[in-house]
């Protein structure tokens, strides 16, 4: 029986926004499988105060406490982007740094999470359906980024990248991008291609849109 400490379990936790017991096991075995050490853990640890747990969708779900940011309206996209994280670690062995990493070190643009290679640091951003609509909030995402990029490569010394996963149709996506400019360090997919694909090909698979044509690639530092 594998054997997970409770400072492993939160360490996950801090990474994600959102997670299931499977998501837990996922992150810390590889297989999304019952673990004894970690379901029997995830109620003691909330019932120290250390994670919150709500049910959402006949599923308990988890999430670091205090977050005033991890409030029950945003469950769904806080599942989507514990999801993708899960996703791009199957496919590397990246270091992941956790949202909160961010806030507390004065970034002006703040990640769901990023993913750390040894040449490149890629900020992961998801946005729904309702939230790609707000145009003005999305470019302001977009140039704030922008802005940012020189201080990400000076902090962690390495290429920075930002991955943008949109609830959106691809040709709307597209649309988006053709009035946009100085996107050399960006890539794009609709939320359908980047969840629909095998997980041993997340990073591999052409799906992402480059910011510099517009047209697709897989993941740079693959």
């Amino acid at each position: 029986m594998s054997t997970f400490t409770p400072e492993m379990i939160l360490e996950a936790a801090r990474l994600f926004h959102w997670a299931e017991m499977f998501d837990f096991a996922e992150y810390l075995t590889g297989k999304r499988e019952r673990v004894r050490t970690i379901e029997n853990a995830l109620p003691i640890l909330v019932k120290k105060g250390q994670l919150k747990c709500l049910k959402h969708k006949n599923k308990y779900v988890y999430a670091v406490t205090p977050d005033k940011t991890r409030h029950k309206g945003n469950i769904a996209h806080g599942l989507s982007c514990t999801e993708a994280l899960l996703r791009h670690k199957a496919t590397s062995n990246a270091e992941f740094v956790p949202e909160s990493y961010f806030r507390m070190n004065g970034f002006k643009v703040v990640p769901e999470w990023a993913a750390i290679l040894s040449q490149t640091i890629t900020s992961f951003e998801y946005s729904t359906e309702d939230n790609f609509r707000r145009q003005k909030e999305m470019n302001k995402k977009l140039v704030g980024y922008k802005k940012s990029l020189h201080f990400f490569a000076e902090h962690f010394e390495r290429e920075p990248i930002v991955l943008f996963v949109f609830d959106a149709p691809e040709y709307a996506i597209v649309n988006f991008l053709k009035r946009k400019s100085g996107l050399k360090s960006f890539y794009f997919t609709d939320h359908k291609s980047f969840f629909d694909v095998d997980k041993t090909n997340q990073r591999t698979a052409p799906i992402y849109i480059w910011g510099g044509d517009l047209k697709k690639y897989p993941l740079v530092e693959s």
